[in-house]
């Protein structure tokens, strides 16, 4: 009787730990996403306000110097 109980614990953790760490992984993979959306949209923004329609950025702008100072 004690054997089989033993048996179906461990068989129970063994499922409920897979649940756990599947659950776990699957949260890591959605915060990462939402990061890389994050910080693509905060890069479209800079770089839209910086080169404001030109190929490229002027040198000496100071966008995200006080955009970093603002955030800290």
């Amino acid at each position: 009787m004690k054997l089989q109980i033993e048996k179906n614990m461990s068989t129970i953790y063994t499922s409920v730990h897979s649940i756990l760490e599947n659950s776990h992984k699957r949260v890591i993979q959605n915060i990462n996403f939402e990061m890389i959306q994050a910080y693509w949209k905060i890069g479209e923004i800079i770089i839209e306000e910086e080169q404001q329609g030109k190929a490229r950025a002027e040198h000496g702008t100071f966008l995200i110097k006080e955009l970093s100072n603002k955030l800290s």
